[in-house]
């Protein structure tokens, strides 16, 4: 089996993702503000995980996930696309994604959403969110597609549906009271695979597949 990226060495995906689309957000009051839900998880939850939003503008926005690792937050539309952050409590590794869109829009955080913006050449970590401008972030909603695009090729090998996206498929991170779906049990392979490897570095891992290493 061809593997085209050494990052993901290792990690045996057997199980095939789930893929939901966003609906029209029917109970939205007003066209100008667009409602972003959206779950951080690691293969568990991001337990009262910070989540900043960096957005056009100066635009910004936080939340703190809850038990599922799911979060909500309400921004003005004319702030998209914004760049998000998941900062684990009590310190760790950090998570980033991007979202755009009006309305109701999802976007996930999580291992893989940080692997797609390397992979589109991004080495997300605290340093870029933190100096993100308007360029940078209309930059990065049009690297969006891409970075989907290079994840998907890069993991091609093991049957991922072909539209398979790390930001807006639907991502259930297991606890007591629900099972983690696909989503949720990819990432739980991918944090065996690091563990397994001879650097478990995450970051790491993402400077590698940003420079196609």
């Amino acid at each position: 089996m061809m593997k085209p990226s050494r990052w993901y060495a290792g990690l045996a995906i057997g199980a095939s993702l789930l893929l939901v689309a966003c609906g029209d957000d029917k109970g939205a009051s007003s066209a100008t503000t667009t409602t972003i839900t959206g779950t951080a998880a690691t293969g568990a939850p991001m337990v009262g995980a910070s989540i900043t939003l960096r957005c056009l503008n100066d635009g910004s926005a936080s939340a703190t996930t809850d038990a599922s690792g799911n979060f909500t937050v309400t921004v003005p539309t004319a702030n998209l696309p914004c760049a998000l952050s998941a900062a684990p409590i009590g310190g760790g590794q950090s998570h980033f994604s991007v979202t755009t869109g009006s309305g109701s829009v999802v976007a996930n955080i999580s291992p893989l959403t940080s692997l797609a913006l390397a992979l589109a050449g991004i080495t997300p970590d605290a340093t870029w969110f933190a100096a993100l401008n308007n360029a940078a972030l209309q930059a990065l909603a049009a690297a969006q597609n891409a970075a989907v695009s290079s994840l998907n090729t890069a993991l091609s090998g093991y049957g991922l549906p072909a539209n398979f996206n790390p930001f807006s498929s639907l991502l259930l991170a297991a606890t007591a009271d629900q099972a983690g779906n696909d989503y949720d049990r990819l990432l739980e392979q991918l944090q065996a695979a690091l563990e397994d490897s001879a650097d478990p570095s995450f970051a790491s891992l993402l400077a590698n597949a940003a420079d196609g290493t």
